[in-house]
């Protein structure tokens, strides 16, 4: 199907973190891949961090961009819901510090995150000491502090502390000191105003479609959201529309048909004229060699009766009978009507 070929598209973005022989492979979401399709991108992740990052801690970094650290610490059956990359950023006064971000992508929010970030940076402590014993480094050398950042985009607020020992219920004085205690930063974009969710305009745009692709409603608004995209020079169309379509799958073409036809917009202008060509040779393709693969009257009338019932609900017996003897000038003819119809007999009128 057209949604999987987009799957695969999208899935060669992301160039491999390396990992261990014996470590399993995680099976990676189209989140993963457009996440750390984002953050791999040091410049990018250099404004995520100061936009995110606490103003205190913001303020110790140098200008100098963060270096991206080769390899992934999360494992095990983690890693169908964790993603993460490691950044070496310079301090100001000549130090080194590390950035764990973690991208949380399960469904509702883990309460036990902080106890998985503790596991986590146990690992990168352990990673930075085996490679200062390569390169014959001095093993007094007093490892460095290690930030960990948690980028939730669930379509609900994150409930819980981001400190650590407040996973624990009261304990007695006396035990205190021996309970871990650290904090994590929480980049929550259900939370944070869609203005604020950086200060680049592009990125903020990413952003925002990774925090709103999660809602229900989202396949309703995608092409007024697209449109505000197309207006920004420099975006990487591509890659977010690959994300939008690989997700609500063959309503994106249709919307794309939608923003085609309607290049008379005033705003698609200059940056827009780049992203149609794109349209035209990619997803123009895409449907003529779904029109090959499928061959049959059947294809076109699955595809119909798939979209049908995603805007009007179940769709009666009647009407699916209808549609599976239907040939293809008809089926053609309501498919083109799918976006603006308002109800299931204006799709499926006879006139013209």
């Amino acid at each position: 199907m057209i949604a999987q070929s987009t799957a695969r598209r999208l899935a060669p973005m992301l160039s491999p973190m390396s990992r261990s022989p014996t470590a399993k492979r995680p099976r990676r979401s189209l989140h993963d891949a457009y996440f750390k399709r984002l953050m791999g991108e040091p410049a990018k992740a250099a404004r995520f961090l100061g936009d995110h990052l606490p103003p205190e801690v913001a303020a110790l970094l140098a200008p100098a961009p963060p270096l991206l650290q080769r390899g992934t610490f999360v494992g095990d059956r983690l890693d169908e819901h964790h993603t993460d990359l490691l950044y070496s950023v310079r301090l100001q006064d000549g130090g080194e510090a590390l950035v764990h971000i973690v991208f949380e992508h399960k469904s509702a929010p883990d309460r036990l995150v902080r106890m998985q970030l503790l596991r986590y940076m146990s690992r990168i402590w352990e990673w930075w000491q085996r490679d200062r014993r390569r390169k014959d480094r001095r093993r007094a050398e007093a490892p460095p502090l290690v930030v960990a950042v948690v980028v939730h985009h669930g379509p609900e607020p994150w409930p819980h502390s981001t400190e650590f020992a407040e996973q624990f219920e009261d304990p007695p004085p006396s035990l205190a000191p021996f309970t871990p205690r650290f904090r994590h930063v929480l980049v929550d974009l259900a939370a944070i105003a869609d203005e604020l969710l950086s200060s680049d305009p592009q990125l903020r745009a990413e952003l925002l479609v990774m925090k709103r692709i999660q809602r229900p409603d989202f396949a309703d608004h995608v092409g007024a959201l697209l449109l505000d995209i197309l207006v920004l020079d420099g975006m990487d169309v591509e890659t977010v529309f690959n994300y939008i379509q690989a997700k609500i799958g063959l309503e994106a073409l249709m919307v794309a048909k939608r923003m085609i036809d309607a290049f008379d917009d005033p705003r698609l202008t200059g940056p827009a004229a780049p992203f149609t060509r794109y349209m035209l040779k990619q997803y123009g393709g895409d449907i003529r060699e779904e029109g090959k693969a499928e061959g049959k009257a059947e294809g076109k009338a699955e595809t119909l009766a798939r979209l049908l019932r995603r805007r009007f609900g179940p769709l009666p017996k009647k009407v699916e009978l209808r549609i599976a003897k239907a040939n293809g000038t008809d089926l053609d003819r309501w498919l083109d009507r799918i976006l603006d119809a308002p109800d299931l007999a204006a799709v499926l009128d006879r006139g013209d």
